[in-house]
C-alpha cells in the first residue's frame, strides 16, 4: 500500500465414489440440507411525503452490504429494499417468499432496518402504555382512526413479532437503526424532530437528524421500552437484537450515514483488518458505543447521545460472527468495479514495473480527457481498504487540465504541494482507480478520515467508503479507469 512520506523527495474406489455422489444428490433434495445464510437490508430515507425524508440512508445500505459480506453472507443471498421498495407488502413478501422457505433451522438470518421509528395507538390492548412501537415505510401517512390520530404505512411490533416467529432459523440477528420514544421529541418540535447540531465536526458533518417521527396527537407514552420484540426476542430462543438507541434517546442520521450504522461498519472493518478471532454482538455493541461516544457531542441541551442496546438469546449474543467461512459477498473491489462499469473510460497506467517492493515509489500516468476538471485517485490495497491518494494533505487541490499528467509530479522535489507514494504493508495485489469529473469533486474532503473538531481532515491519505464515493459523485458525469500492481516486502516473497 502506498503511504505518506515526508514532502519529497485422494484416490477413491469407483463404488465408494458412486456412494458419495448418491448421498450428495440425496442431500440436495432435502429442504434446508444446504447451509444458506440470508441477509435482508431495509432502508428508507426518501418517503412518499418528502417532508419525512432522512439523509444518508442510501449510504447506510451501501455500508451494510459490505458489512454483510465481511460477515460471510454471499452476494446473491443479500437482498436490499430501498426507499420506494420499502412497503408493508414488500417486507411481508420478503419474509413469506424468501426468508421463510429458504432459511433453515441452522442458517443465519440478518435483518437490518434504517429509517424513522415511532409509536401509534395500541389497537388490541396488549400495551400497558397504550402505544405500539413501529418501523416506518415509504408509504408512511398520517391519518385519523376514530377519534385518534395514527399512521398507516408502518410495521407494528406485533407484525414484526409474527414475521420473526414464522422463520425456521434459530440464528436471527436484527440490527435496527431507528428510535421509538418521543420523550425527547415531544416539546422539541411541532412535527418532526429538529436537526441536532454537533459541537464536534470530526465526523465531517455539522448536524444530525433524530430518527424518530413525531406527529401531532401521537400517544403520550413515556414508558421506557425498546422496539417491542419481547414475544420473539425476550423469550431467548433464536433471536438477538442490537438497536441504535435506548428508548429515551434518539438515534441520529447524517449526510454521511447514520451514526450507529457507521459505528457498526467501522467495528466490523477493524475486526477484519486486525485479524480478530472473535466478534460477538456484545463486542460489536461496545465498539459501536465507543464510536458514537467519540463523534456525537451534541449542542442540544435536551438531546443525549444515544447508546446501542442489546437483547435476546445469550447463545446468540455470544456467537462469533466471524466463525464461518470468512468474508464473502461484496468487497470494496467489486463495488468500485461496478462504479467503473457505469463510467466513461479514462486511461490510467503505471510508470514502471507492476511489481513494487517496500520502499519503491508508486507512479502513475493519467490522460486527462477534457480542457479542465478534477481528478481523484484511490487505492484498494491487499486488505480491501480504500484510501484517497490524490488529492491529499500535502496537495489538496485536484484541479487538472487536458493532457498527460504524471503523479506524483516529477518536477516537484521539495516544498509545498510535493508528496510521494512509497510502498508499505499490507503486501499483495493492489489496485489504483482514477476518477475524473468536470464538476469540482474532492474525495479527500469527502473521505472518512480522522478530523479535528473543526472538521479538517488530518490523515494524509484517508480511508473512504464506497458510500462516500457514490455520494460525492452521484450527480456528476464520471470518467474512470484502473490499473493494478503488486506490493511486495523488501527482499521477501511476493504472493
Amino acid at each position: 500500500m502506498a503511504q505518506a512520506s515526508m514532502p519529497r523527495r485422494l484416490h477413491l474406489k469407483r463404488n465408494g465414489l458412486g456412494r458419495i455422489l448418491a448421498i450428495c444428490c440425496a442431500l440436495l433434495l432435502i429442504p434446508g440440507a444446504q447451509a444458506k445464510d440470508l441477509a435482508l437490508l431495509i432502508g428508507v430515507g426518501s418517503y412518499r411525503n418528502p417532508d419525512y425524508n432522512l439523509s444518508g440512508i442510501d449510504k447506510d445500505l451501501d455500508l451494510m452490504r459490505v458489512v454483510a459480506g465481511r460477515l460471510g453472507f454471499v452476494e446473491g443471498d443479500i437482498r436490499t429494499l430501498a426507499d420506494a421498495e420499502v412497503t408493508v407488502a414488500n417486507i411481508e413478501q420478503a419474509f413469506t417468499s424468501w426468508l421463510v422457505p429458504q432459511a433453515g433451522e441452522h442458517d443465519r438470518v440478518l435483518i437490518y432496518f434504517s429509517g424513522h421509528g415511532t409509536q401509534v395507538p395500541d389497537d388490541n390492548g396488549d400495551e400497558a402504555d397504550g402505544a405500539d412501537e413501529v418501523l416506518t415505510t415509504y408509504e408512511l401517512k398520517e391519518i385519523t382512526s376514530g377519534p385518534r390520530p395514527t399512521l398507516e404505512g408502518v410495521i407494528k411490533d406485533d407484525d414484526l413479532n409474527r414475521l420473526l416467529k414464522s422463520l425456521r432459523s434459530r440464528e436471527v440477528l436484527l440490527l435496527v437503526d431507528a428510535c421509538h420514544s418521543g420523550t425527547v421529541a415531544k416539546g422539541a418540535a411541532p412535527r418532526l424532530s429538529r436537526s441536532v447540531g454537533l459541537k464536534d465536526k470530526s465526523l465531517g458533518v455539522a448536524e444530525g437528524q433524530p430518527k424518530f417521527f413525531y406527529y401531532p396527537g401521537m400517544p403520550e407514552s413515556r414508558e421506557t421500552k425498546a422496539l417491542a420484540l419481547r414475544d420473539a426476542v425476550a423469550d431467548g430462543e433464536g433471536f438477538a437484537l442490537l438497536a441504535a438507541a435506548a428508548d429515551y434517546e434518539q438515534a441520529l442520521a447524517t449526510s454521511r450515514g447514520s451514526v450507529f450504522t457507521l459505528g457498526v461498519a467501522d467495528a466490523v472493518e477493524a475486526a477484519i483488518r486486525d485479524g480478530a478471532e472473535r466478534l460477538t454482538l456484545e463486542i460489536l455493541k461496545d465498539k459501536t458505543d465507543a464510536y458514537i461516544d467519540r463523534y456525537v457531542q451534541t449542542s442540544a441541551a435536551r438531546h443525549q447521545r444515544h447508546r446501542p442496546q442489546l437483547m435476546g438469546a445469550p447463545e446468540l449474543i455470544a456467537l462469533n460472527l466471524l466463525s464461518r467461512d470468512g468474508p464473502s459477498g461484496d468487497t470494496n473491489a467489486s463495488l468500485y468495479r461496478r462504479l467503473l462499469e457505469d463510467a466513461e473510460p479514462l486511461a490510467v497506467s503505471l510508470i514502471g514495473s507492476e511489481r513494487l517492493e517496500e520502499g519503491d515509489l508508486l507512479r502513475l500516468r493519467v490522460e486527462i480527457p477534457a480542457a479542465k476538471g478534477h481528478l481523484n485517485i484511490l487505492e484498494i490495497d491487499a486488505q480491501d481498504q480504500v484510501r484517497v491518494l490524490f488529492p491529499n494533505r500535502f496537495h489538496p487541490d485536484n484541479a487538472v487540465r487536458r493532457g498527460t499528467l504524471e503523479l506524483p509530479d516529477p518536477s516537484c522535489l521539495f516544498g509545498e504541494g510535493c508528496f510521494d507514494w512509497p510502498i508499505q504493508a499490507p503486501f499483495g495485489p493492489s489496485q489504483v482507480i482514477a476518477l475524473f469529473t468536470r464538476r469540482p469533486i474532492n474525495l479527500f474532503e469527502a473521505s472518512d478520515g480522522h478530523r479535528d473538531a473543526s472538521g479538517r481532515v488530518l490523515d494524509t491519505f484517508p480511508l473512504i467508503s464506497i458510500a462516500s464515493t457514490r455520494s460525492a459523485t452521484a450527480q456528476a458525469a464520471v470518467y474512470g479507469g484502473a490499473t493494478r500492481y503488486r506490493a511486495c516486502p523488501f527482499d521477501g516473497p511476493c504472493d
